[in-house]
């Protein structure tokens, strides 16, 4: 989208909503079930009878969504799991599938969340290469005009979930893990959206690893990055005003996040103990 606003597409399209009801939740679960269960079976569709794949996270996980205003249809969500306490018990999704390096000692947890079930309606994955990914991405070579094409057909309900749950979580003064493919982490990377590894490749629909993202060194580098694309900072201001304006819920108490933070850099030296094994 080099020669269109981006966020003028996005303002005629979509409208992201913060599932704040139960009934608003249960669109987001009969999406996840459209996509995990019957679009690419990634989990078992008789687990669910009522059509809406959930499980123990979405309890106390923060979950957007996209509504597709010519259709009125709600095309894509995704949930950020938010950290429980300060116990051990409370692991997030990804630290049952793979070794990470991470110490998420219960010191460090509640600096943390986790992005997951990001889903996109079949319908909106039309393209070609899409259909079996989840976000509705495709990639191509290496060259400066393949990486251009990228950027221009990088699904706008991928793009725009993902960078929603990276402004919520810096908000809340938290970074994001998160457990991805290597070509959705390169994809992200040319989006801006910079992450670093924190363990192994393992087998979990694909190969797939953690990693970590810093919501305030993102952010910074958005602002002050001469090189990020203007197109792109103007789409990230956008989302930054919608949920400037939105409370969010969390165990069920409103509160509201302004988005201009204080100064104050976050670095590995404020987490009360070491970050790394």
């Amino acid at each position: 989208m080099s020669h269109v606003s981006l966020s003028k597409h996005f303002l005629t399209y979509f409208e992201p909503v913060v599932a704040t009801t139960q009934t608003l939740k249960e669109e987001a679960f009969k999406i996840r079930y459209r996509v995990y269960c019957e679009d690419l079976g990634y989990e078992p569709a008789e687990k669910f009878p009522d059509y809406q794949e959930k499980d123990e996270y979405d309890d106390y996980s923060i979950h957007y969504l996209l509504r597709h205003i010519p259709s009125g249809l709600f095309a894509g969500c995704v949930r950020v799991i938010q950290p429980q306490g300060k116990s051990t018990y409370h692991v997030f999704p990804f630290e049952k599938l793979v070794r990470h390096d991470l110490n998420l000692s219960p010191g460090n947890r509640h600096q943390f969340c986790e992005i997951s079930r990001l889903a996109v309606l079949p319908e909106f994955r039309k393209r070609k290469g899409e259909k079996t990914l989840p976000e509705g991405l495709i990639f191509s070579g290496n060259d400066a005009e393949s990486i251009a094409h990228e950027r221009r057909q990088f699904s706008v309900i991928a793009l725009s979930l993902y960078w929603i749950s990276i402004i919520a979580s810096y908000n809340l003064h938290r970074d994001i893990l998160a457990l991805m493919e290597f070509r959705l982490v390169r994809h992200l990377n040319r989006c801006s959206i910079f992450s670093e590894q924190i363990g192994d490749f393992a087998e979990y629909h694909g190969k797939r690893a953690p990693f970590w993202i810093k919501t305030t060194h993102l952010m910074q580098r958005m602002n002050s990055d001469e090189e990020t694309n203007e197109n792109l900072k103007e789409f990230v201001t956008l989302l930054q005003t919608f949920l400037t304006s939105c409370p969010l819920f969390i165990d069920k108490v409103e509160v509201n996040h302004p988005i201009v933070r204080s100064n104050a850099k976050v670095d590995e030296k404020s987490f009360a103990t070491p970050l790394y094994r």
